[in-house]
């Protein structure tokens, strides 16, 4: 398999530019997937998330979700060990990426799928994305979204893979990109993975859209992502337990002066961190 040129196509056909489209919703009924895996990669993410720092994680987006009305079976948690909170219990996927963290993402759904425990549209984000106010499955055209890495100037438009939403018509699109990692020939990003092997392929990009960052608030660029985001502010991607963090989104202590945090996520938040 070849790796595609970041050079060599144009987006003549595609992604699909939704990011300043009215927020539209397709449909209510989606699963909330997140998927987390205790294993030796903490040299990979340059942070060290002991055991309890994870379920922390784990149980402060169980009582987030709840919160904001999702049904505890719609909440899924793909890990590689059991754990069970307030009516939410992990589900346990057997094809755990031993090479890289990030791919164990595309591995879980993928399994999942086959499996019909997932089996409707699903909302991935990584479990240090908050839901931050009450949405549904975004209408885009194409099969699955992504929002950008805004940078300072705004024009950045590297995809974010830490919120995605897939439709069940985009699980071929997952299979090959999980047979790409697969091959452990392209580094450990599943990011840059995506950009060269979805987002810039012809073959797939016209399927995908991009859509606003108020659906992955996070904390590059934040002035800039606010600016352009559609408000109130759907999703906050941030380590609550940092405390820089914690000021700039929390307590309102970054350029616009003001906290992004939504009284309900600010409850989950005061219980956990």
């Amino acid at each position: 398999m070849q790796q595609i040129s970041n050079i060599q196509y144009t987006f003549n056909t595609g992604p699909k530019n939704f990011y300043n489209a009215p927020l539209e919703y397709e449909t209510d009924s989606f699963h909330n997937f997140m998927v987390f895996v205790i294993d030796n990669f903490d040299q990979d993410r340059g942070v060290d998330w002991s055991e309890n720092q994870s379920l922390n994680y784990i149980k402060a987006q169980i009582d987030n979700s709840l919160a904001f009305g999702w049904k505890p079976e719609d909440i899924i948690i793909a890990t590689n060990f059991e754990f069970e909170h307030n009516g939410v219990k992990t589900v346990l996927f057997e094809n755990q990426s031993k090479f890289s963290q990030f791919f164990c993402k595309q591995e879980s759904i993928l399994e999942l799928w086959e499996k019909g425990i997932l089996h409707k549209p699903i909302w991935y984000h990584d479990v240090d994305a908050f839901q931050n106010d009450h949405f549904g499955f975004p209408k885009f055209d194409g099969d699955w979204a992504q929002c950008p890495y805004v940078g300072n100037d705004g024009n950045n438009q590297e995809w974010n893979c830490g919120v995605v939403f897939y439709k069940p018509s985009g699980m071929d699109i997952l299979q090959y990109l999980a047979e790409v990692e697969r091959t452990e020939a392209y580094g450990k990003c599943d990011e840059v993975i995506t950009r060269n092997f979805i987002r810039l392929n012809p073959q797939y990009n016209h399927r995908t859209a991009v859509i606003n960052s108020t659906y992955n608030m996070g904390m590059t660029g934040l002035a800039t992502r606010y600016k352009l985001s559609h408000k109130p502010i759907k999703t906050l991607h941030f380590h609550p337990d940092n405390p820089d963090q914690y000021a700039k989104v929390v307590e309102g202590k970054n350029e616009m002066g003001i906290s992004l945090v939504s009284d309900t996520l600010k409850q989950t938040l005061d219980k956990y961190f």
